[in-house]
């Protein structure tokens, strides 16, 4: 396969993957209250789901090492097929808890298996390639998927979900779950036909219980990885702060009159700035001839600033301006330290590893909305977001540490 047509293949795979997600987004709370769930069963049952996808990212990502990514993939979509389809007739709060927990099942098995495959077909048809780029790519790609997709989702209630209601079992959010399971099924046929696998290299002849024990001490005994995961539990810490406080933040500094549709345009925002920051990091990563560690440090620092300048925004205008460059710098780093990382990391690991830098980032998601919103009650969200900043620019300094050897 030529690097032009993996691009092209994994560029339409990534948009009707992420597609899915942009649905359901807008509408994800309004689901659960609809099911008749009240502040404290969303929290609890939304706490489930975080869970489930903790306990069992690394081991799926292991699965995927050993037994091929496509198939745990494919494995993974028809399990969240399924959620889709139980969620619509989940009417109480046991229910609507057990179809999260098999949604994270899916979430959990899908994470690292299509980004290993990519890496490694990349790399074979391009041994000397670009793969920042072609990451930065990718990862525009995607942002433009949850973009188109949240704009559907919320259309979809108003429009085709209203004529849904009269049946029954189904409501206004039954649109967006409907449009979810269409585009799942055409994704597993896109993926039995065009997504293609060499098994080379993958560890068949390993148990779960051996690929997981070695991968893991590969990954913590090997400095860069470590630094790397280290910098992405930071940056999990960071991001939750900011994704849990922004709206109550806004609520605080707007007035009472303010339109919701802020709320959707600095969402909105969101996606479009990390898109932008990703395009930006290409030309930027080529001028750096590689000194990622330097750049990602730089970036780090910048991010980090941005928390502590966006904390002391008194009016919704500074605070947009702050807020939006803020994602800039995330969607600028993604690229550049996901090839460092996968740069670390050989193939038969790829997945699993993958897996364990996303359980360090969801694993300090949860550290950063328990200790965020904790100082947030007592001290106000600026001092959060003061605190959180100067974690960010401390945990830049690691990258300073990376030595950029490939495997």
């Amino acid at each position: 396969m030529t690097k032009r047509s993996l691009m092209i293949r994994y560029g339409i795979h990534q948009t009707l993957h992420w597609l899915c997600l942009g649905i359901i987004i807008p509408v994800f709370i309004l689901i659960q209250q609809s099911k008749g769930l009240d502040l404290l069963q969303i929290g609890t049952a939304m706490a489930a789901f975080g869970t489930t996808i903790i306990v069992l990212e690394i081991p799926t990502g292991s699965l995927a090492d050993i037994h091929g990514r496509k198939r745990i993939y494919l494995i993974a979509t028809a399990i969240y097929l399924l959620s889709m389809i139980l969620l619509i007739f989940a009417s109480s709060f046991i229910t609507v808890v057990a179809v999260l927990i098999v949604y994270a099942v899916s979430k959990a098995l899908n994470s690292g298996s299509m980004a290993a495959w990519f890496v490694d077909e990349f790399h074979r048809a391009e041994p000397e390639g670009n793969l920042q780029k072609a990451l930065a790519i990718n990862e525009i790609i995607i942002l433009i998927a949850l973009g188109l997709g949240s704009i559907i989702g919320g259309i979809l209630p108003d429009t085709i979900g209203i004529l849904l209601e009269p049946m029954r079992f189904l409501d206004e959010y039954s649109a967006n779950l409907i449009a979810i399971m269409i585009i799942l099924v055409l994704l597993m046929i896109y993926t039995v036909f065009f997504i293609h696998e060499d098994r080379v290299g993958l560890s068949e002849k390993k148990s779960l219980s051996q690929q997981l024990i070695s991968s893991m001490r590969f990954g913590f005994s090997h400095r860069t990885i470590l630094l790397l995961l280290i910098a992405t539990f930071s940056l999990g810490i960071g991001l939750s702060t900011l994704e849990n406080l922004w709206q109550p933040r806004v609520a605080q500094i707007g007035s009472e009159s303010m339109d919701s549709w802020i709320f959707g345009a600095l969402s909105a925002g969101y996606f479009i700035s990390a898109a932008v920051g990703s395009a930006l990091m290409i030309p930027i990563a080529r001028k750096a001839s590689g000194r990622f560690p330097l750049l990602l440090a730089v970036n780090m620092a910048l991010f980090g600033l941005g928390y502590i300048f966006l904390a002391r925004q008194q009016g919704i205008p500074g605070f947009a301006f702050w807020y939006i460059l803020l994602f800039s710098f995330n969607g600028a780093s993604s690229s550049p330290h996901d090839t460092l990382l996968n740069d670390q990391v050989p193939s038969e690991r790829r997945s699993t590893i993958l897996s364990l830098s996303s359980f360090a980032l969801q694993l300090g998601g949860v550290l950063g909305s328990l200790a965020g919103g904790l100082i947030a009650e007592y001290y106000g969200i600026p001092t959060t977001w003061t605190i959180t900043g100067i974690l960010l620019i401390l945990s830049g300094l690691l990258y300073l540490g990376i030595k950029t050897e490939k495997v």
